[in-house]
């Protein structure tokens, strides 16, 4: 086989390694190796011939190359190693051959995320059940932008409901909060914020507190605040059904609006006649003293407006700027 680009044979050889590992060549990937091409060679973002193949899933280049001395441990520019790129695309055969070879199960890359962090957010229960069984970190914290979560909040976020029964059962934190710097979101309210609500039944009924806020002056919103702000009606009627605090406000000094307060802002008229319908507050005002019906008024939310002074809300109220609702309108 002859392969070449411009000048350098070996540079070929090297660029021919990573597309034939990436496709799962193994007589290719034999056949370069054994005419001189580095195994351990990186393209511009660090991947290696063993990070291609384990990335997609091709078990028996991954099983040549660890057998011909490949770097086990060789992480990209991001710090993801081929074990943390075959736990995130579900490649259970090769997670297994590669834990068996000895790479660290609980490896970071540059974000904390490990292995099990990868195979949670993406649902792969067979992965994660296979790393939980080699002792994988069950509660190590991954670094998610301004969030900081474990494997469980992680698969909250995503709705993997199979992958969190999994991980409760085998003692992660319900409880476990986001970094308390920034949020410090539970997998309740993450669930609740996404509209999962066979997730939401499932933490609720395992001892989830249904009244949990973040503790933090950016947020301290409950489960029920999030899922009235997003619109998520059935949640909304499940968590009020199982004793969520309708009247609740956010700790935070930016507003401390009610669940009402929040579904009227978004406009969420179902969800603003439920919490209605099972007592909530038409005149709760947060810090700055603006209530539902401003709330309303300021994203032009009409049909909130009305169906709200319909059930007593004051229309001359005013904020603490002396602001009416109906100022908003304009």
């Amino acid at each position: 086989m002859q392969l070449t680009y411009g000048n350098s044979t070996a540079a070929a050889n090297v660029d021919d390694l990573f597309v034939a590992s990436r496709n799962g060549q193994l007589d290719v990937v034999k056949f370069l190796i054994e005419k001189g091409a580095n195994i351990e060679a990186r393209d511009k973002d660090g991947w290696t011939s063993l990070s291609v193949a384990s990335n997609n899933g091709h078990l028996e280049v991954v099983k040549f190359l660890i057998e011909n001395n490949a770097n086990i441990e060789a992480s990209n520019k991001d710090g993801y190693t081929s074990l943390h790129l075959a736990s995130r695309d579900g490649h259970l055969d090769i997670v297994k051959f590669l834990i068996e070879h000895g790479a660290d199960i609980n490896a970071s890359n540059k974000d904390g995320y490990t292995s099990l962090y990868h195979a949670s957010t993406n649902g792969h229960l067979d992965v994660v059940k296979f790393l939980i069984e080699k002792n994988a970190n069950i509660e190590a914290w991954g670094d998610l932008g301004p969030y900081e979560w474990t494997s469980l909040h992680c698969a909250s976020i995503n709705g993997h409901l199979e992958v969190i029964k999994f991980l409760i059962e085998h003692g992660a934190n319900i409880h476990a909060r986001g970094d308390l710097d920034l949020f410090g979101h539970t997998s309740l309210y993450i669930a609740s914020a996404y509209g999962h609500l066979e997730v939401v039944k499932f933490l609720i009924q395992h001892g989830a507190d249904i009244n949990a806020s973040g503790d933090s002056d950016k947020d301290g919103y409950t489960s029920l605040a999030i899922a009235s702000h997003n619109g998520h009606l059935e949640v909304v009627k499940f968590l009020i059904e199982h004793g969520a605090d309708i009247d609740a406000r956010g700790d935070s000094a930016k507003d401390g609006y009610t669940s009402l307060s929040m579904a009227s802002q978004r406009g969420h008229l179902e969800v603003v006649k439920f919490l209605i319908e099972h007592g909530a507050d038409t005149n709760a005002s947060g810090e700055n003293q603006c209530q539902p019906s401003k709330n309303a008024c300021e994203e032009d939310h009409l049909d909130v407006v009305k169906f709200l002074v319909e059930k007593g809300a004051n229309i001359n109220a005013r904020n603490r700027r002396k602001h009416l609702p109906l100022t908003w309108v304009t």
